[in-house]
């Protein structure tokens, strides 16, 4: 790493995207907020204006400190993406939770989770402090937002679109991602991200890209194409002529985590992209000497979307995440 351009990194307190010229990529540090030794505390900013003018959208990836998936597909974007076929800006944040990311958690470091505190409070705790600061300084002004994601520790996830299906705008976009399912976000009351800039009315889109603590190309190129189909041809903000392939959706309006009931070590037959049925066995638990003491069924016809993968288990332990078709 060249440390002395991380050194001579401009500080910024504000976005401040019209001091920067059209047609150019550029790289500054956004102070955040203020650290143990009173030191500044800033998220990277990797900027791209287009040649022409155009709307403001943003990609945050990171928010939880150990997803990593995210913070290497805004870098490939940057390497991608010429500016003078860009209209409007673009506005990548590799790493949002900054704090937790250098400590090798998910968690801000006082323990928050900040997809579970936006928009924040400016006078609350640590982590709504720094949710508050980011939010208004990144996602306020911003038209659109791709809010990526990874699985939490323990668990493997698909390739999936999180995304309110009653929204019309954000239901157009959804056809050009290129994630297998796609899942109504439901969560109304949980003060998420892509809920607190919907509120905004910042059109949203949160992609799950995997698996924490872990690089998985494959899955981070993949949508990293579909990010930019949905430029080129959804947003049209990009105006290139690439032949994007469409992929075929698994649409689910709902989906439920199965828990267990019982302690011991569980065995899940289920694996992700599956189809399963209603009545299908789906896992086990085993006791000490290896006995099956449980059985878990299907609840309903779904396919799977997210797997536990610890198999130790006790009574409310997650099993795989369902989700209804």
């Amino acid at each position: 790493m060249d440390r002395s351009f991380m050194e001579d990194c401009e500080i910024l307190d504000s976005l401040e995207i019209e001091k920067f010229p059209r047609n150019g990529k550029y790289k500054f540090k956004l102070h955040i907020s203020i650290d143990q030794l009173g030191d500044t505390v800033y998220v990277p900013v990797i900027l791209i204006r287009g040649a022409n003018p155009g709307p403001r959208t943003t990609i945050a990836a990171a928010i939880h400190g150990d997803e990593l998936n995210g913070t290497f597909l805004c870098y490939q974007m940057m390497q991608e993406l010429d500016p003078t076929l860009l209209k409007g800006d673009l506005v990548l944040i590799p790493i949002v939770n900054v704090l937790g990311f250098k400590v090798k958690r998910r968690e801000f470091i006082d323990g928050t989770d900040l997809n579970r505190v936006m928009p924040g409070k400016k006078n609350g705790l640590p982590g709504e402090v720094f949710a508050y600061h980011f939010f208004n300084k990144v996602i306020v002004g911003t038209d659109y937002l791709f809010d990526l994601h990874t699985a939490s520790k323990g668990r493997i996830n698909t390739l999936y679109t999180r995304a309110n299906l009653d929204n019309s705008k954000v239901e157009q976009l959804i056809k050009y991602q290129r994630t297998p399912i796609v899942l109504h976000a439901s969560d109304k009351t949980v003060k998420t991200l892509r809920k607190a800039a919907e509120d905004n009315n910042v059109t949203t889109l949160t992609i799950e890209i995997g698996n924490p603590n872990i690089y998985q190309k494959k899955y981070v190129r993949e949508v990293l194409l579909g990010i930019l189909h949905c430029m080129q041809d959804g947003l049209q903000i990009l105006s290139s002529t690439r032949d994007f392939e469409f992929r075929s959706k698994t649409i689910c309006r709902s989906s439920n985590w199965l828990r267990t009931t019982n302690g011991g070590l569980l065995e899940v037959e289920a694996e992700l992209y599956d189809t399963v049925y209603e009545g299908e066995r789906v896992a086990v638990i085993r006791d000490a000497f290896g006995h099956i003491i449980q059985e878990y069924f299907a609840p309903y016809d779904g396919i799977v979307i997210g797997i536990d993968r610890n198999p130790v288990s006790i009574p409310g332990d997650r099993i795989i995440h369902l989700g209804k078709t």
